[in-house]
């Protein structure tokens, strides 16, 4: 899943988070039970929103176990100065069934290792 996840954020391009996205993806905080993001294609049409803004990522740590993967990445572009968000990729059947935001590597890990079912 990491090498998938990698090669969609290098290709900066939607269409390669197609095929790692389950069809029932969220995307949102893990603190908001509506999400931000409520499907597939929510969460490939926030992406394109960004790409056309010209925000791109940077991945700067990847933490991987075997049904989560946390991600730390330097967002860039768009009107603000880089900043670094933290992302967990929840893994189900080979497929990302929920992405959570963070603003740091060490809550978003506990929060992996812990997160309800």
């Amino acid at each position: 899943m990491a090498e998938r996840v990698l090669a969609a954020l290098s290709a900066s391009a939607p269409l390669a988070f197609e095929d790692v996205l389950a069809d029932d993806a969220t995307w949102g905080s893990p603190h908001d039970p509506t999400r931000f993001c409520r499907d597939r294609s929510e969460v490939l049409g926030w992406y394109r929103r960004g790409l056309r803004a010209g925000v791109r990522a940077r991945v700067i740590q990847m933490q991987v176990s075997d049904d989560f993967v946390v991600i730390g990445l330097e967002i860039l572009g768009g009107a603000a100065d880089p900043i670094e968000q933290w992302q967990v990729l929840v893994v189900e059947d080979d497929k990302i069934t929920r992405i959570v935001g963070f603003d740091d590597g060490g809550t978003a890990m506990r929060w992996a290792e812990g997160r309800p079912a």
